[in-house]
């Protein structure tokens, strides 16, 4: 019982990173070669809490689950109530007869299969072929858990898809947030095309956050850096009260600072075509944050490895240092990959 390859949430050995690896590959291959794409972001209305049951065990049955597997899991569902907590208080029960069950470890794996049979579905009932990417044939959507991404490089068919797959959607008890769903072309010459979804335009944006990570045409990061740096000062700036603590060892303020700043800061680093200027700007911002922890200024005349021993130690690596380690570990993840 294989998920689609396309599906990357919920799923051993895959990750957000491997779905933001993807589009900046496929937007960074396209721009080489001048290639009109579009690429469309979907959002799902409250998709846990609204999938149909009866098509959920139906879906079980046609993926191969055996009945008496499928009877179990219609056993956990049956005569499931609600309540909800407002105010400190709890509201009384009420029927639930949709969606799967939250905090369920099985839910994923259900719902894994749910989307799986609507793609299915949508892809066999109509003629779209997505965009080519040579080497590696044609490539149409990918999703993690309820995201979905669809790529095309022609707007009718395009929204003959929307269509589709809308309708689809309904039939197992979900909808679409038009408000929420994106338009992003890259080397589009021709008009913007106005995509809808029922009776609302689907927006044209410049960027799109994806999974955490913000992508541009052409596959280029500059924005994303400048992203990554906002958030990781931010994040900086909520823990000031402990960079200040007299009482708290400069090594232990490191390891915080490793923790829940750098992380934020190279998040998704693994898929970066950095440039000389990009990395200046992350090293930068990286001196500056230990600088302030270790109460070293500038003027100090004391150089930034010295700063970096002090705050993290004989064996702190730089930020750069720690992208390219991330890389490496990246690539054996994808050497360990099975072929497909």
């Amino acid at each position: 019982m294989q998920t689609r390859e396309n599906q990357a949430g919920f799923r051993p050995g895959r990750g957000c990173i491997d779905h933001i690896f993807t589009i900046r590959q496929v937007l960074e291959h396209r721009h080489t070669y001048r290639r009109p794409t579009m690429v469309v972001f979907l959002d799902l209305k409250a998709a846990f809490d609204s999938v149909d049951r009866e098509i959920l065990w139906q879906c079980l049955s046609l993926k191969g689950v055996p009945q008496k597997y499928i009877n179990l899991v219609k056993a956990l569902y049956s005569n499931t109530t609600s309540r909800v907590r407002a105010y400190g208080e709890l509201s009384s029960s009420f029927a639930t007869s949709s969606g799967v069950r939250q905090g369920c470890s099985l839910s994923p794996f259900l719902f894994n299969f749910i989307i799986d049979l609507l793609m299915e579905i949508t892809f066999s009932s109509t003629e779209f072929s997505g965009i080519d990417l040579h080497p590696g044939g044609p490539l149409i959507d990918l999703e993690y858990a309820d995201d979905i991404v669809l790529f095309g490089e022609d707007a009718d068919k395009m929204q003959s898809l929307l269509v589709a797959l809308s309708n689809n959607a309904r039939m197992f008890g979900m909808r679409f947030s038009p408000s929420k769903c994106k338009l992003l072309l890259q080397d589009w010459s021709a008009l913007t095309p106005e995509l809808r979804i029922g009776s609302e335009v689907v927006e044209r944006v410049d960027n799109f956050t994806y999974l955490g990570s913000l992508i541009s045409p052409n596959g280029l990061v500059s924005d994303e850096i400048s992203a990554r740096i906002r958030k990781a000062r931010l994040a900086f700036a909520n823990l000031r009260h402990l960079w200040r603590r007299r009482d708290i060892r400069l090594s232990i303020k490191g390891r915080v600072y490793c923790a829940a700043v750098r992380s934020v800061l190279i998040y998704g680093s693994e898929t970066w075509p950095l440039r000389v200027e990009d990395t200046r700007k992350l090293l930068v911002f990286d001196h500056r944050c230990l600088r302030n922890i270790a109460g070293v200024c500038w003027d100090n005349r004391v150089s930034n490895s010295e700063v970096r021993r002090r705050v993290l130690g004989n064996d702190g690596k730089s930020v750069d240092e720690v992208m390219n380690l991330h890389r490496l570990r990246w690539l054996g993840h994808v050497l360990r990959m099975p072929e497909h």
